[in-house]
């Protein structure tokens, strides 16, 4: 079954909102995970969101609003910033490079 998963006017006002208000916390998006991160000295502190196989179109404000939420709910995990780089990157290179 296809899903199309869309943010409400609400939760696109919260996220522009609390994107402008918290500079520091970025975003990443590799393959269908998107990653809201913020470096603390030489770590990283971050949470996720995943775009299921059952999405029509991937869309990355509906990600950054559910890694955002998971991120100020303090559902994230802190890593070295050198193996949260490699984490991205293998994500990244796995999706694209796989022959599934």
């Amino acid at each position: 079954m296809q899903s199309n998963s869309k943010l409400t006017q609400d939760q696109k006002d919260w996220l522009k909102i609390m994107s402008a208000a918290h500079p520091e916390i970025q975003f990443a998006i590799a393959g269908r995970t998107t990653f809201a991160f913020q470096h603390k000295g030489d770590t990283v502190e971050f949470a996720t969101a995943f775009c299921s196989d059952s999405e029509k179109k991937k869309r990355a404000k509906v990600g950054k609003y559910f890694a955002l939420c998971r991120y100020f709910d303090e559902h994230t995990v802190k890593l070295k910033l050198e193996y949260f780089n490699n984490l991205v990157d293998f994500i990244h290179d796995d999706i694209y490079n796989s022959t599934y």
